[in-house]
């Protein structure tokens, strides 16, 4: 992505305007927090109609992703003043949104799984269609029938899903077989109705860490346009080198002064730390881990730790 060197006009370094640790894009926009404007990319994504999945590692971003995804098709260009896209959307429809986040459900059990599973459904479709609280909901109903049953029954003609994390279940039951295997079972039926049902879905937007469920829980690598190497999206999450010096020149200004180098340094110690991440071989830009990036201009007296390790988590 092309990204010209000018930094922008903050002239003075005003940590509150960090959005570490901020998920939500709502809420960085109305907060004023800094935000990297990468929404020429994600236009030309909500553009598709085909369900997109993009795999990154934990921390680089991919909720707030989701949540941009949410507030551009739950109230169009709202959120967006002065950002590229606000020139670039011409969608004015306003989709019912359902985002669920598959990290918040507990995996002590199958049946705490599913009954977290089935609650976040419910509580998502109930926000968006007041009216499917008439509905009967079968005592015990497992995951992907619920789901049919709410999609046969919206009067909607599109809405939105995004899915964050889907892997964390798999991933984090890798010591418990049986309960993973049962797991999969219903993610696979989950999955196999939201196919089903690509006729009712204006867009599918899906993240996680690892790439395991092409082969284990989609029933078909063709429900799925992968970007997660895709050249022209490999600089969507993370920062590169002209956005660090766009948007946060400041602070590294700042950094130097507090630790008493100069800024060349704190550049150069910051692409060696930080940088290195290549999600495509045919980019021709590496990105910064954002996570660590973000910690060490909040508090430079610490240094150049790597804070992306020590935060450990599935974010």
């Amino acid at each position: 992505m092309w990204c010209h060197m000018n930094s922008l006009n903050i002239s003075k370094v005003d940590l509150n305007r960090i959005s570490l640790p901020i998920q939500n894009f709502k809420t960085l926009r109305d907060e004023n927090k800094i935000y990297v404007d990468k929404t020429s990319l994600i236009a030309s994504l909500a553009k598709l109609t085909t369900p997109i999945f993009l795999s990154r590692p934990r921390r680089f971003g991919k909720t707030l992703l989701a949540s941009t995804f949410a507030s551009l098709f739950s109230h169009g260009v709202k959120d967006f003043k002065g950002l590229d896209i606000e020139n670039e959307w011409q969608d004015q429809y306003e989709y019912p949104v359902i985002m669920l986040t598959f990290s918040s459900y507990a995996r002590v059990s199958i049946d705490v799984f599913t009954n977290d599973f089935c609650n976040d459904i419910i509580l998502k479709f109930y926000k968006q269609f007041p009216y499917l609280k008439n509905l009967d909901i079968p005592k015990n109903i497992t995951p992907h029938l619920l789901l049919s049953l709410f999609l046969d029954n919206i009067k909607e003609s599109k809405i939105v899903v995004l899915i964050d994390e889907y892997d964390s279940p798999i991933t984090h039951t890798f010591e418990n077989e049986l309960l993973q295997s049962q797991i999969l079972q219903y993610m696979r039926s989950f999955f196999d109705v939201i196919k089903s049902c690509l006729y009712k879905i204006r867009f599918i937007f899906i993240t996680g860490i690892t790439k395991i469920a092409h082969v284990s829980l989609f029933s078909d690598i063709n429900f799925l346009t992968d970007i997660t190497y895709d050249s022209k999206y490999s600089s969507l999450l993370g920062l590169t080198d002209c956005e660090i010096h766009k948007y946060y020149n400041v602070y590294i200004k700042n950094a130097a002064k507090v630790l008493g180098i100069s800024e060349k340094s704190v550049y150069s110690r910051l692409k060696s730390f930080y940088d290195g991440y290549q999600f495509s071989v045919e980019s021709q830009e590496t990105v910064y881990n954002p996570w660590s990036f973000l910690n060490f201009i909040l508090n430079p007296t610490q240094g150049f730790k790597n804070y992306w390790y020590m935060s450990g988590g599935d974010t």
